[in-house]
């Protein structure tokens, strides 16, 4: 043992006591017999694994993202906002274009790019409206 009365056979573990191991205590005999007993152990945590992913998988619900809080200050200004503004609850998405540090996305060529990545995406079925980047006002940011 340190002196100090600090290091691994502080702990209580399995410390020479005059000659004798010490019987071991606590995790100490629960990690002997997971080892001793690996393929019960493994074979018991599978059965466990089972017993609660089969009702789990059975008994869930429809997943859903709607939250609603009734009664709230908060959920009545949503509830009016889609009452009077329905087109505005769509989903939305930003495409970010990024130039290299020091240029710009200002020149013929990089707006014929964006306008080629644009026109793609214009194509997609579940795609409603895209706005050009260069229209008016120009949704473009300079340096």
């Amino acid at each position: 043992m340190v002196p100090s009365g600090i290091g691994p056979e502080s702990a209580g573990g399995t410390a020479a006591v005059d000659g004798a191991r010490a019987k071991p205590r606590g995790l100490e005999r629960l990690g002997r017999f997971m080892a001793r007993h690996r393929w019960s152990v493994i074979a018991t945590w599978l059965v466990a694994l089972i017993a609660l992913a089969v009702p789990a998988a059975s008994l869930h619900d429809v997943y859903r993202d709607v939250f609603t809080v009734p009664g709230t200050n908060s959920q009545d200004s949503t509830n009016l906002l889609e009452q009077r503004f329905p087109s505005q609850q769509q989903p939305t998405a930003s495409i970010v274009f990024a130039a290299k540090p020091g240029a710009t996305l200002t020149g013929a060529a990089d707006e014929a790019a964006i306008g080629q990545v644009l026109a793609a995406v214009r194509q997609q079925p579940a795609v409603a409206a895209v706005s050009n980047p260069f229209g008016v006002p120009p949704r473009v940011s300079l340096p």
